[in-house]
Formats: structure tokens, C-alpha cells, sequence
């Protein structure tokens, strides 16, 4: 007779990483920014993204997102220190804590008179 019990399990697995399709920024106030990703990939396998801004070569974090978000956008508030050309960019930390390839947007240029115009 049988001396065992057996059973069967699907399993899923993945032949690549999920990463950051695209990045980009925008005007959505004269004192905000809408900051806007996609993902390509499984959005479970990211746990959050890390977003820094950089500004003549320096790079500040000033924030995190988490992925299952359904929107992928951030609201970044501007400051009295964010002038000249900015861009920002995202670092994805995976569940096993690894971090992915880290993603920059598009440059955008902030000075008082396009704060004054929107």
C-alpha cells in the first residue's frame, strides 16, 4: 500500500526584478510638485521607494512612497531653498531589503518668477 502522503504546489517565479519604468514632475501649484513613476513588474516585490531631491550636485531624501500605491505619485511641498534647477529621484527597496537601480526625473527649473506666475 501507499506509505505517503503527496502533494502538489504551483509556484510563480519571477525572471526579473520590477523596476521604474518611468519618472517624471510637474507643476501642480506654485508651492507643489506632483512627482509621477511606473512600475514594471510585480509591485508586490517592492516593499517602498526611497525619494531624494538633488540640487547643484547635492542629494537631500525627502521622503519615501510605498509602491501598492495605486496612484505612483508623490506631492512635494516647495521651499524658500528650492530654486534653480531640480530633479529628483527614486530608489527602490525590495522585501529582502535589497535595493534596485535608482531612477531620476526630468530637470525642472524653479525661480521666484515662476513661483510668482502659477
Amino acid at each position: 500500500g501507499s506509505l505517503g502522503i503527496s502533494s502538489q504546489v504551483d509556484v510563480s517565479i519571477s525572471t526579473g526584478k520590477t523596476i521604474i519604468k518611468s519618472f517624471n514632475i510637474s507643476y501642480i501649484s506654485k508651492e507643489r510638485l506632483m512627482l509621477k513613476w511606473s512600475i514594471d513588474g510585480d509591485e508586490t516585490e517592492i516593499d517602498h521607494l526611497v525619494i531624494f531631491r538633488e540640487s547643484d550636485g547635492i542629494k537631500t531624501v525627502v521622503g519615501n512612497a510605498h509602491c501598492l500605491d495605486r496612484n505612483k505619485n508623490y506631492v512635494y511641498e516647495l521651499s524658500n531653498h528650492d530654486l534653480g534647477n531640480i530633479r529628483f529621484s527614486l530608489l527602490p527597496i525590495y522585501n529582502d531589503y535589497s535595493s534596485g537601480s535608482e531612477v531620476s526625473s526630468n530637470y525642472i527649473l524653479i525661480d521666484n518668477q515662476i513661483k510668482k506666475r502659477i
